[in-house]
């Protein structure tokens, strides 16, 4: 919390020039393989991305 609270004070680093939370991180808790080499990938976050997966 005292980094965040820094780089609000200071503007020193990059990443802080988002608005996105620095400690959240989307992960995947489950793929689904489809047709045509595509891939669907659930999300913590609740969304869903489709991946061509292609060689």
């Amino acid at each position: 919390m005292i980094a965040i609270y820094q780089c609000r004070r200071k503007r020193v680093y990059k990443m802080c020039d988002n608005k996105l939370d620095p400690r959240f991180y989307p992960e995947v808790y489950q793929a689904v393989a489809g047709k045509d080499y595509t891939v669907y990938a659930y999300m913590n976050d609740g969304g869903v991305r489709k991946f061509d997966v292609k060689p």
